[in-house]
């Protein structure tokens, strides 16, 4: 009776850790094919090449995701406050968990990016899709510190005009073959949600 009950347990173990596995895959190769820009050293730099970052200011990413933009700006600025923005539970949780491994001061924030409070920002990253850079945009415009610079990774925003944009060429990968054939397969509404190699910058 007692290895009955171990099996039964370890099966639903098993299929909740498939179950997830499936989640994110599927979130990998049919939603978006980010082609990861914010975590290469060399993207970051780019990026950068056009930003005055003082110690004193305060950098919101929004989207947070795995966190690399934000870690990989604090090497280069460690007294810079850098806050992470998500409103996935699990998306927080697996940066906190990256954080402690890396033990960063990055602060992450789990909220609504319609309520997140990003009035002290200096510098506003975002990683979000075109749909909701499209809700936020008045959001972007109004709420953060006058003469703020608003950066959006593979996606314009709607409604206000870039100063700047970056061409970035994705490097290639052994996984490319399956983002291919993933793309074959996507609906239209899903290839609204897929990212292009930009970074566009916005003055507020």
């Amino acid at each position: 009776m007692t290895q009955t009950i171990i099996l039964i347990i370890e099966a639903i173990i098993l299929s909740v850790g498939l179950f997830f596995l499936f989640i994110v895959l599927r979130q990998l190769l049919f939603f978006g094919f980010a082609p990861l820009l914010p975590s290469h050293p060399e993207v970051v730099e780019k990026t950068l090449e056009y930003l005055r970052i003082k110690d004193d200011d305060v950098i919101y990413s929004l989207g947070y995701g795995r966190s690399g933009f934000l870690l990989q700006l604090e090497k280069k600025y460690p007294n810079t406050e850098l806050v992470g923005v998500d409103d996935h539970l699990w998306h927080c949780l697996l940066a906190r968990l990256q954080i402690l491994l890396h033990r960063s001061r990055i602060k992450v924030v789990w909220a609504d990016f319609y309520k997140a409070d990003i009035g002290r920002a200096n510098v506003v990253y975002c990683y979000l899709d075109v749909h909701i850079l499209r809700d936020i945009y008045k959001k972007l415009r109004v709420e953060p510190k006058a003469g703020a610079t608003i950066i959006s990774s593979g996606f314009i925003i709607p409604y206000l005009e870039a100063v700047r944009t970056l061409k970035i060429e994705p490097k290639k990968r052994w996984f490319n073959f399956l983002i291919g054939g993933a793309e074959k397969v996507l609906t239209e509404k899903e290839k609204e949600y897929k990212p292009d190699n930009n970074i566009y910058y916005y003055e507020v």
